[in-house]
């Protein structure tokens, strides 16, 4: 698997959903195009923040690799979705592989 080139989406909206028991979603959305970059934290996924953005290497629906910015509203916009992301990072079962 390779690393895709980083991808910026603008002004998103954090929607967290409980896949399965302790296995979250997440996807984000900014009102224009279809749900972006969806994905399932894993108990190993990294979220970085500053400013008003947040910093993550997560695998798509195709497995591949992207290193992605989410750019929010406004810094508080962005800390409550990383403190979101925080919370479902500690709580997931989610290891990335599949039994």
């Amino acid at each position: 698997m390779y690393l895709k080139a980083d991808e910026v989406y603008e002004n998103v909206k954090l929607v967290v959903s409980v896949a399965d028991e302790g296995v979250y979603k997440v996807e984000f959305v900014n009102g224009k195009d279809k749900t972006i970059f969806p994905h399932y934290i894993q108990n190993d996924s990294s979220y970085k923040k500053a400013g008003k953005n947040i910093f993550f290497i997560a695998r798509d629906n195709d497995m591949i690799r992207k290193s992605v910015t989410c750019e929010f509203q406004d810094a508080a916009s962005a800390q409550k979705a990383f403190e979101t992301l925080q919370e479902c990072q500690e709580y997931t079962i989610f290891d990335g592989f599949d039994d």
